[in-house]
């Protein structure tokens, strides 16, 4: 992947990308392998009004990605494009308690799946995502010839969560999760398109550079190939 642009801070809460990219890429999947080359331009946008990126108790976060592109192993041009929100109530003496969401909305219009770059189309599932579900285990389920199941990407993603968040004391504190999100064939979702829903506990242990954050989660609707329960490690809340 080659990349060159620039980067631009409008004011003390917005900020903007815009380059041009071109990845060569060869991808294994349920089609099975495939080399893509594509020539992008992308434009990020970010409005950030927490009270701490990494800890957040207050204010609100707005992020949004458009990516037009051409592949030039099977010619066509595409448009990818996500949106994303999240906002944050402190209450109580301190911030002590605080309840966190994030929406998430992306959506992927161009050529067939089977013509499209696998990591431009959309996946879902773990700990930044929706957690109890392995890393981008949530996709379009597909069925082959003989029987056998498998997940592509999708056209369309919707996800979203809520956390209550607590602290114990000035070290300790913990979350209460649940997650939902969907991949759709298309670039909206229908009643077709699974929703996958998971809930949880977290433990936090706070530090000068950021909670360390200890998530445990289980899926509410698991598939069979799913494990009845995730653990997820990190620095800083989710989101």
């Amino acid at each position: 992947t080659a990349r060159a642009g620039f980067s631009q801070r409008f004011g003390e809460f917005l900020t903007g990308d815009l380059f041009g990219e071109v990845q060569r890429a060869r991808f294994t999947d349920d089609f099975g392998t495939r080399d893509f080359l594509t020539f992008a331009l992308v434009g990020r946008g970010e409005y950030d009004r927490r009270n701490d990126p990494l800890n957040a108790t207050s204010g609100y976060y707005l992020a949004g990605n458009l990516r037009p592109f051409y592949e030039a192993k099977y010619g066509n041009p595409a448009l990818r494009g996500t949106i994303e929100g999240r906002t944050y109530l402190g209450f109580s003496e301190d911030d002590r308690f605080v309840l966190a969401g994030r929406a998430k909305f992306g959506g992927f219009g161009g050529p067939p799946v089977e013509e499209s770059p696998p990591d431009m189309l959309f996946f879902a599932g773990g700990g930044g995502s929706v957690r109890g579900y392995a890393y981008n285990s949530i996709g379009v389920e597909t069925t082959d010839s003989e029987g056998e199941t498998g997940v592509v990407g999708g056209r369309g993603l919707v996800e979203g969560s809520g956390e209550f968040r607590f602290r114990v004391n000035e070290k300790y504190g913990g979350v209460a999760f649940a997650d939902v999100g969907v991949v759709a064939a298309g670039i909206t979702p229908d009643s077709s398109d699974d929703v996958r829903v998971g809930v949880g506990l977290g433990f936090r242990y706070f530090t000068g550079i950021g909670p360390l954050r200890v998530d445990v989660a289980t899926p509410i609707n698991p598939r069979p190939e799913d494990s009845i329960v995730a653990v997820y490690f990190g620095i800083g809340q989710a989101f």
